[in-house]
């Protein structure tokens, strides 16, 4: 539609078939002006930018992390480490230094001891990463007697690649309703799954954990 004024009417543009012209500057930028409302809208509601959205965005992103630790750990020939800080809501990868025969940290080029010093550099030198905005830990769980919630814990990836079983939940608050997504890790095939909502094992005990675990489903995937 041609914008008009009050006084006296526009004249159509024509092109030089006489037919009426393209659209106005003012129509173009009106039409561009929706679009990029309409756009926001979607992305809102789909695109990743709501607290529920981040919350999936995350488990994910961890559920990836373990599979990511785990290939690292079997293609070293070396354990690796999944450090989990509750307090801060991050999370990071690692790797510890090269050991001598008797279990001591060296420096694999020099073969020298490593001081504490060295030590907690290499560590630190492995950067945390967060997670995002209003997305939090709420506990990590290897079976019935081991649970973690506060201060940071490490799961342990062997050099096959093999890992204690345990199941991670974050959640985040959106409208006074809590959300929250597990991270299921499999100690048998290392594999990792994510479900919506709080899952738990029907038997969770010491004898029947990593059992229940081979068999845990029921949620929405990856």
């Amino acid at each position: 539609m041609t914008l008009t004024s009050r006084t006296e009417p526009a004249a159509p543009l024509r092109r030089a078939n006489g037919q009426r012209g393209g659209f106005t500057l003012i129509e173009i930028l009106l039409a561009i002006g929706i679009i990029g409302m309409t756009t926001g809208m979607i992305l809102v509601n789909f695109g990743g930018v709501t607290q529920t959205e981040r919350l999936r965005a995350a488990a994910r992103n961890l559920a990836g992390m373990s599979d990511f630790i785990r290939s690292q750990a079997a293609g070293s020939k070396d354990i690796c480490y999944f450090d989990i800080d509750f307090d801060h809501h991050q999370y990071r990868w690692r790797r510890e230094p090269e050991r001598d025969e008797l279990g001591q940290f060296i420096d694999p080029d020099t073969g020298h001891l490593l001081t504490p010093d060295e030590i907690t550099e290499w560590r630190e030198a492995f950067e945390w990463e967060s997670l995002p905005r209003d997305v939090y830990f709420s506990q990590l769980m290897f079976n019935a007697t081991q649970k973690y919630d506060k201060e940071w814990t490490s799961v342990q990836y062997r050099a096959d690649g093999t890992v204690s079983s345990y199941i991670l939940w974050i959640y985040t608050k959106e409208d006074d309703v809590e959300h929250m997504f597990s991270i299921v890790v499999n100690g048998l095939t290392g594999k990792s799954e994510v479900l919506s909502g709080s899952y738990l094992p029907k038997a969770a005990d010491e004898s029947d954990f990593s059992e229940v675990m081979n068999s845990a489903g029921g949620g929405t995937s990856r």
